[in-house]
């Protein structure tokens, strides 16, 4: 308790130093720095948990040699799964759609020939069967001593919606370019028949 009246959190230790002449020490450390950090880490932690969340994003962390794969809060959520089913990479490869298998693997065999950064689309299959497009970029940040990835990590999203609106826009498009090539078949059939029953010919 401080002179103002102002509780504060100490971490209390003592020692004897002489126990024939009854010598001890005591310690005391005011903890209220350590403290306040710790709420600062906790709030700013909180913060990032609840931007991930809206955006629809995690962190993660992959450990090369162990296959050990970790994430931030809500991570197994983009791939349809509960906390705990993606503790590996091999657990989420397999959520990876057959058709995108291929490429993640290439990808992993890229990092490994000494490729650091990497920027991967592809699509993964919930239980239920839904699909949705997610997006993962990241980098090898540390090696170990022949060269070989020892520790990865990065963000993933999820990009359904933007690749849903590519898709529409992509219809769109050739709607419209196939209405574009059936009005002029008209057009030109209109001019030849036009030519065709012209007297002047």
């Amino acid at each position: 308790l401080r002179p103002d009246g102002r509780r504060v959190p100490v971490l209390l230790a003592s020692a004897v130093l002489d126990a024939e002449r009854g010598e001890a020490a005591v310690f005391v450390a005011d903890l209220s720095e350590k403290k306040r950090t710790e709420a600062a880490l906790g709030a700013a932690e909180a913060r990032l948990e609840r931007a991930l969340s809206s955006a629809h994003m995690a962190t993660w962390e992959w450990d090369c040699a162990t296959d050990a794969l970790t994430g931030s809060k809500g991570a197994e959520s983009l791939y349809g799964r509960v906390p705990g089913e993606l503790a590996t990479g091999a657990a989420e490869l397999a959520t990876v759609h057959a058709d995108d298998r291929a490429k993640r693997l290439e990808a992993h065999r890229l990092r490994g020939r000494g490729e650091d950064a990497f920027d991967e689309q592809y699509r993964v299959v919930w239980p239920d069967g839904t699909v949705r497009w997610l997006h993962a970029m990241g980098s090898v940040t540390e090696r170990d001593a022949g060269g070989e990835p020892r520790l990865a990590n990065g963000v993933v999203m999820d990009i359904t919606p933007l690749k849903e609106e590519q898709a529409r826009r992509e219809l769109l498009v050739r709607e419209v370019d196939h209405r574009a090539k059936n009005v002029l078949a008209v057009v030109q059939a209109v001019l030849k028949l036009t030519v065709a029953e012209d007297p002047k010919e």
